[in-house]
C-alpha cells in the first residue's frame, strides 16, 4: 500500500493566522519529537507534567511551569500520562523598529516560572491569560491587546532568563551559518530517514568531516546523529500507527527501522508497551479537540480552549494558585 511519508514538522514552519509575528494555541502532548523553528516558544504547562530536551539539557516541568524555548533551539518533549500547554511562539521580529536588540539576542531553554517569586510568577501568568484570551476571542482591540501581553511577557523573558547578544557582525554570521547548517541537515535526514543515511553522507554534502559534524551535532542536537534520526524514524511511526490497515513491518520499512523490533524497542523504552499496545489504547480525540496526525498533538478548539483557560489557567495569575485545579 502507497503511503505518503512526508513529514517536514523537525524544521516548524509557523502561521501567524490572527497576528503578524505571533502564534498562540491550547494543546495535549505525549510525545513530540525533535524539532526548531524560528520562533521564540514559550510552554506553559496548565496541567500534568512531561521533560523538555533541549540541546541534552532536560528540564522537568509540571503544572505552572513556564519554559523558553530560544529561537532555532533544537528541543523534543516527553509526557508519559500527556500534558496540557498553552503555547505561545513569538518571532524575532514583531516589534522590530522599536526593540531590534531582540532579533541578536539568544535564548537557551529555561524554566522562567521557577526563576520568579511568588507574585512575579502569578504577574507572568496574568500576561500569559489576558494574552490568550484576547487571542482566542478575537474581541474588539484584540490586536493591541496581545502585542501589549507579548511585549510584557518579552520584558519579562529579558529581565529573567540568561541570553547572550550578538553584537559585531562577524558572531552574527557565524550564527547565521550554524542556523543554516541545522536546517540544512533537518531537510536532508528527514526527506531520506526511510532508507539508508549516514553520517558520513551529510558530512561530504556540508564539506566537513564526520568527526566535526559528529561534534556539530552534539553541540546544537544535543544528541547524536543516530539519536536524532532514531527519533525521526519514531515519530513518523507514531504518525503512521493510526493507520489500522498497516502491518507493524510495513510501518517500521516505512519509516527506516532495518527491522521491526527495533522500532518495538523504542516504544518500549518510551511507552512501557508494544507499539500494537500502543495503537489500541490510543484514545479517539475527545469533543472539542482536533489531533494533528502529522505531530501526534491534540490542538484544542477554540470553545474548549477559553474553558480550560478559564479552569486552569486563571487560578495560576493568583498568588498561591500554583497547585493545579482539578
Amino acid at each position: 500500500m502507497e503511503q505518503n511519508t512526508e513529514n517536514s514538522n523537525r524544521f516548524e514552519v509557523v502561521s501567524y493566522d490572527k497576528i503578524k509575528h505571533l502564534n498562540l494555541f491550547l494543546n495535549n502532548i505525549v510525545y513530540r519529537g525533535f524539532h526548531i523553528h524560528n520562533e521564540l516558544e514559550l510552554l506553559c504547562v496548565f496541567r500534568g507534567s512531561c521533560t523538555i530536551v533541549a540541546r541534552g539539557n532536560a528540564i522537568e516541568a509540571k503544572a505552572g511551569s513556564v519554559v523558553l524555548v530560544g529561537h532555532n533551539v533544537v528541543h523534543a518533549i516527553r509526557a508519559d500520562g500527556g500534558a496540557d500547554f498553552l503555547v505561545v511562539q513569538i518571532s524575532r521580529h514583531i516589534l522590530g523598529e522599536y526593540f531590534p536588540a531582540l532579533k541578536t539576542t539568544y535564548f537557551e531553554a529555561f524554566d522562567l516560572a521557577a526563576a520568579l517569586p511568588a507574585g512575579e510568577r502569578a504577574r507572568l501568568w496574568g500576561h500569559l491569560y489576558r494574552l490568550a484570551r484576547h487571542y482566542i476571542e478575537g474581541d474588539a482591540l484584540y490586536q493591541l491587546h496581545c502585542i501589549a501581553a507579548a511585549a510584557e511577557l518579552l520584558c519579562a523573558v529579558y529581565r529573567n532568563a540568561p541570553h547572550s547578544s550578538v553584537y559585531n557582525t562577524a558572531d552574527y554570521l557565524a550564527r547565521k551559518r550554524a542556523e543554516q547548517r541545522i536546517a540544512r541537515i533537518c531537510e536532508t535526514i528527514n526527506d531520506n530517514y526511510d532508507g539508508k543515511i549516514t553520517l558520513t553522507e551529510i558530512a561530504e554534502a556540508e564539506g566537513l568531516t564526520p568527526t566535526y559534524l559528529s561534534h556539530f551535532f552534539r553541540d546544537h542536537f544535543g544528541v547524536s546523529f543516530q539519536e536524532y534520526l532514531n527519533n525521526v524514524r519514531f515519530d513518523n511511526a507514531l504518525r503512521l500507527i493510526a493507520d489500522k490497515q498497516l502491518s507493524m513491518n510495513e510501518i517500521a520499512a516505512l519509516c527506516g527501522f532495518s527491522e521491526v523490533k527495533y522500532m518495538a524497542k523504542m516504544f518500549r523504552k518510551r511507552f512501557n508497551c508494544t507499539p500494537r499496545e500502543f495503537s489500541r489504547r490510543r484514545p479517539a480525540p475527545a469533543r472539542g479537540v482536533l489531533r494533528d496526525e502529522e505531530t501526534g498533538e491534540s490542538v484544542y478548539a477554540p470553545a474548549e480552549s477559553l474553558r480550560l483557560l478559564e479552569q486552569y489557567v486563571l487560578p495560576f495569575t493568583k498568588i498561591g494558585g500554583d497547585k493545579p485545579n482539578g
